[in-house]
């Protein structure tokens, strides 16, 4: 999977700000050509909230040796802190090999011509620009926030929508070193042709090598809300 979106993820959820969203989603599942998001937020009392033009957006991120960008595949207005989105079939242009590299020598991929592109958070745009992230997670931010400072590691759990455009099963370990932070990934990925819903549980340590594991579900739980992060 291109590392830039995980790379962004990470990025997100170390500045997280803890502040609060709730959610009443459809409990959408994986494997559909199409996928409908939706999601309730509450804002906390010190976030200013959205005005009328706040719009909730989600990207596919894509990132090779020649391009890099993002490509919308659906949107919705916020009203009354509420948003529904539509995922749509995205292009070509945006589906690209899992690894860009060769594959690590600890993976095994059932069909190494799977092709994926992923949504790692919803942007949250107002007046035309970037305002914030929606990110689905389970985790009690401010609680995980006095544990690191204790431990010096932040725990986290989060959902990314995975698109492929064939079924393949992939699984194992492998190490990625990208400007001096190192991340350890273990992968049980079994993709369908479609979206698919990958819950990532992390680990973020101030001095030592991170720690991520991608697993596919089949839906997700109802205790994983939409956090909201601003800027």
């Amino acid at each position: 999977m291109k590392k830039v979106f995980l790379s962004l993820l990470l990025a997100s959820l170390v500045m997280v700000s803890f502040q609060s969203c709730n959610d009443e989603d459809d409990n959408p599942k994986g494997g559909k050509t199409e996928l409908t998001l939706k999601g309730n937020i509450l804002i906390s009392p010190h976030v200013q909230g959205f005005d009328e033009s706040a719009t909730a957006c989600a990207y596919a991120i894509y990132d090779d040796e020649k391009t890099e960008g993002r490509e919308l595949l659906g949107e919705s207005k916020i009203k009354n802190n509420k948003f529904k989105i539509k995922l749509k079939k995205p292009s070509d242009k945006v589906l690209m090999s899992y690894f860009t590299d060769e594959i690590p020598d600890k993976v095994t991929i059932s069909d190494k011509n799977v092709k994926t592109t992923t949504i790692p958070g919803l942007i949250v745009k107002q007046q035309g620009d970037d305002y914030g992230q929606l990110i689905y997670s389970n985790t009690d931010f401010m609680t995980a926030s006095i544990e690191a400072q204790q431990t010096g590691v932040m725990k986290i759990n989060a959902i990314v929508y995975v698109y492929a455009d064939r079924s393949a099963d992939i699984s194992g370990t492998y190490t990625e070193d990208d400007d001096d932070e190192v991340t350890n990934y273990t992968v049980n990925l079994q993709l369908k042709k479609g979206w698919n819903i990958i819950q990532l549980h992390t680990e973020i340590k101030d001095d030592a090598e991170n720690k991520t594991e991608m697993t596919t579900i089949s839906s997700v739980t109802s205790d994983y809300k939409w956090v909201f992060i601003k800027g």
